[in-house]
């Protein structure tokens, strides 16, 4: 997970399965996914994301891009 914030810098939202983050996806971070990090397109908001999902040891276990309709 640090490495993936080294990257692309601080994500617009830290999603953890005690707070969801269900602007683009249906469904809340579930095991094995303990953080759910989101990165917003800046312009306009609310219209495409990138998220990347970790486990309890910080390892990437799934990563989506997110276009809303």
């Amino acid at each position: 997970m640090q490495a993936v914030v080294a990257r692309f810098g601080p994500p617009s939202v830290h999603e953890t399965k005690d707070n969801s983050f269900l602007v683009y996806a249906a469904q809340p971070c579930r095991t094995p996914c303990v953080t759910r990090l989101w990165w917003e397109h800046p312009v306009p908001v609310g219209i495409e994301a990138w998220s990347v999902e970790c486990d309890a040891d910080g390892k990437v276990k799934r990563k989506a891009h997110w276009v809303s309709p």
